[in-house]
């Protein structure tokens, strides 16, 4: 472990769950494999970030970058070089196995090409009438939370520096080099993913204590947790949802869900292949096919109308 920067910012006395949020892939360029990790949180005391490289380091990599880096042996024998700040857990930061599943989104887009898939339309009144009856589960992403000026994953990546092409992109630098400056970038977070909820968030919240309907989010923030909601986190989606779990839904509801990333819709489709998508969105989605379903509109709209829809049936 390395310690926290020296310069740290004022202390905010704000008790929320926090939990670390990883982003981890392997990539062929120049033969390197990275991961970087961070924890978004409103304690400055819990604040980390963190990069691992698996050895051989890449070749572009300078020498006032490499003295930044500290050597490890990992628990699975392997060896790697890391650079952090904060109490992250050294061991699971140097596993570098990637756990992605397919991809709906991914496979529509790439078997679609230009032809246009027009879904059906469909009603709130329609929608509220699939939760009520069960058998589904909604699913949301970045769309139920930019209300609240949080960023989706791409502009998170973009303000963190992230850059997936790159063996030391900003992120990295920054952490190596100007490690207060990571954490006043995590810190400024803050607001956004902790405490800002909507009237879509709260509207869900009102549809889940009305139905008993799961939800599954792939936000990284803790918007629907602050509304009261139970969640079925990114990260914990195919762990909780197994395939049994799956195979017994007729319906997964999303909303604000451009993509597929942890792979819960192509599971969906895999195994139940007469199931329906029904997608709550300003656009449709790109996982949708032509026996799914369309809600156009704006979370903040369509969210609170089925939730008043449900409260006076």
């Amino acid at each position: 472990m390395v310690s926290n920067p020296s310069e740290q910012p004022p202390s905010q006395e704000i008790e929320k769950e926090t939990r670390p949020l990883e982003f981890s892939w392997v990539t062929g360029k120049n033969s390197f494999r990275i991961k970087q990790g961070i924890n978004l949180t409103p304690d400055p005391e819990k604040a980390y970030a963190y990069i691992a490289f698996a050895s051989p380091l890449p070749e572009t990599m300078s020498d006032a970058e490499k003295e930044k880096l500290t050597k490890h042996t990992g628990v699975d024998g392997e060896e790697y070089w890391y650079c952090g700040f904060g109490d992250f857990d050294l061991d699971r930061a140097m596993v570098m196995q990637p756990n992605r599943q397919p991809s709906l989104t991914h496979y529509m887009e790439k078997t679609k090409g230009d032809e246009a898939v027009k879904p059906l339309e469909i009603s709130a009144v329609e929608v509220a009438d699939v939760i009520r009856k069960g058998r589904t589960i909604i699913y949301t992403g970045a769309g139920i939370s930019v209300a609240a000026g949080t960023p989706d994953m791409k502009a998170l990546m973009a303000y963190l520096g992230i850059d997936r092409s790159e063996s030391v992109d900003d992120f990295a630098q920054t952490v190596m080099f100007s490690p207060e400056g990571m954490q006043h970038r995590l810190l400024s977070l803050q607001e956004s993913f902790f405490e800002r909820t909507t009237p879509a968030h709260e509207s869900l919240t009102i549809i889940q204590k009305l139905t008993g309907v799961r939800i599954a989010t792939e936000n990284l923030d803790m918007l629907g947790e602050a509304a009261g909601q139970e969640l079925i986190k990114r990260g914990a989606i195919d762990e909780i949802l197994t395939d049994t779990e799956v195979q017994q839904l007729d319906c997964i509801v999303t909303v604000g869900l451009r993509a597929d990333d942890s792979g819960l819709l192509w599971k969906f489709r895999e195994l139940n292949p007469e199931g329906r998508i029904i997608a709550l969105n300003v656009e449709p989605p790109p996982y949708l096919d032509k026996r799914d379903c369309y809600l156009e509109g704006d979370a903040q709209e369509t969210i609170p109308q089925i939730a008043e829809i449900l409260k006076n049936s």
